[in-house]
């Protein structure tokens, strides 16, 4: 329930229900009874939300070596078409004279090099990385459907579930897929060019842009999707934000601003 103050008759007359009241638009939060973990979701989304209006600029990182050879994966650094994107980005965002803008990036170089040509401050977060590939990283998918025929075909039948053999098993944060270019949409108040999904708390103790956690690598989409709930919670909650990011990363932020459903 949302109210605009404390004296409420739910109270009084209630304090046996679970409820969450809103009050002043997120002045102040009463939270009665809350116990189950879906209820707890529903408090750190509220509790981390804001009205104001701000954009959010989603952008895939510059051109890349293995993106010219047509490799899935790895480090690469930027070609020079790449520099030559990331300085045009430079120049797109000075124009805008955006206030406050933030820049966050991955810990690929591909991502970091692009904000790098920005000029300004950014802030590293390992969560932003690419889908890991498994076995497949720094392959072509010539080279997989030959090498590798028939998890080829899996994962044309079910890209959002599909993992790559290899690497560690899914858990809830890291690494590597495939990349392209970017763009700008719009949405009410917010702007966007990318992909993502659900909530987190603004208490939570660990420091989630570092690498210093003991997290396993994702290699599928829907593994992806759960990884990137920190970042979506924070975007909820930030000013005007640019995100550097890489092609799987975008198409579920995309996905999650855009209320699209994992089979659209």
């Amino acid at each position: 329930m949302i109210g605009s103050s404390a004296d409420s008759p739910v109270l009084s007359a209630r304090r046996e229900l679970s409820f969450i009241q809103v009050i002043n638009v997120g002045q102040r939060f009463l939270v009665n009874r809350v116990q189950d973990y879906i209820q707890s979701k529903i408090v750190y989304y509220l509790m981390n939300i804001h009205v104001q209006k701000h954009s959010i600029y989603l952008c895939r990182h510059g051109e890349s070596e293995h993106n010219v050879q047509g490799c899935i994966g790895g480090d690469s650094e930027l070609s020079a078409r790449g520099k030559e994107f990331s300085r045009a980005l430079r120049v797109f965002l000075e124009k805008q004279k955006i206030p406050d803008l933030k820049v966050w990036t991955s810990q690929l170089r591909r991502s970091i090099q692009t904000a790098e040509e920005l000029c300004v401050p950014y802030e590293q977060w390992k969560i932003l990385n690419e889908i890991d590939a498994g076995i497949c990283e720094e392959m072509t998918y010539e080279k997989i459907e030959e090498t590798y025929p028939n998890e080829f075909i899996l994962r044309d039948q079910d890209k959002y579930h599909y993992r790559y053999p290899g690497g560690e098993v899914s858990g809830n944060r890291n690494n590597v897929l495939r990349d392209e270019s970017s763009g700008v949409l719009t949405r009410r108040s917010r702007v966007f060019c990318a992909i993502a999904l659900d909530v987190l708390p603004r208490m939570m103790a660990l420091d989630l842009r570092t690498e210093h956690l003991a997290l396993s690598t994702e290699r599928s989409y829907q593994d992806l999707v759960q990884r990137l709930e920190p970042v979506i919670m924070e975007l909820e909650r930030q000013g005007n934000v640019l995100v550097v990011c890489h092609q799987a990363v975008m198409r579920c932020l995309l996905a999650y601003f855009l209320d699209k459903s994992a089979s659209e």
